[in-house]
């Protein structure tokens, strides 16, 4: 990474400006459309219903046993042992589905969203730059720039950082790309601050 120092048009110190030069790869894709759909309002509210409706099984299996079963003899009657039955195959079947392959399922989805579509153009080496104009990306590709007014979030994660310019489509820069933990702090302390201002 390298820090420059940005001057305005009289040639006063304006700012510093960032650049960062990284390999992105298919496996840096899969991982933003795995965070997407981890973090949309869809999934949320998914995961809550899911939520909401096991403790609602838990509930009805409660309430059945207490009015249909016996202490003594909780399992004397039929109804009582479907029930206690159904509800226990329910929380082991959402256990399963929804604790065991939670991660799974988002990074199933992601690979098949990308698989066989047309990518090159955000692969290989990328350039970003960070000044007080904006964020600027290029590659062989592309050569594009986004104000700060256009920036909707920034995420970071273990592996990657994502500044998104819309709800759904981030520019993605890998953890690895930073050379130490103080030049990856350094980067997103200055994107911060831009967007702070912003």
């Amino acid at each position: 990474m390298r820090t420059l120092p940005e001057l305005d048009g009289k040639g006063k110190l304006r700012g510093v400006k960032m650049e960062i030069e990284y390999e992105e790869t298919p496996y840096d894709l899969e991982k933003s459309f795995e965070y997407n759909l981890k973090e949309t309002n869809t999934a949320r509210n998914y995961r809550i219903i899911i939520g909401l409706f096991i403790i609602l099984v838990f509930i009805i299996g409660i309430l059945s046993f207490l009015i249909f079963g016996s202490i003594e003899d909780p399992l004397g009657e039929p109804f009582p042992f479907v029930i206690s039955f159904t509800f226990l195959s329910t929380i082991v079947y959402f256990f399963i589905k929804y604790i065991v392959l939670k991660r799974n399922i988002n990074n199933i989805i992601a690979k098949e969203t990308i698989k066989g579509k047309n990518i090159k153009s955000y692969l290989g080496k990328n350039k970003i730059r960070i000044d007080s104009d904006g964020l600027h990306r290029s590659n062989y590709y592309r050569d594009e720039h986004v104000r700060w007014e256009g920036i909707v979030k920034m995420k970071s994660t273990k592996e990657h950082i994502f500044v998104y310019d819309t709800d759904l489509s981030a520019l993605i820069i890998p953890i690895k790309a930073f050379h130490s933990t103080k030049q990856k702090n350094d980067f997103l302390n200055e994107l911060r601050k831009y967007l702070k201002d912003g």
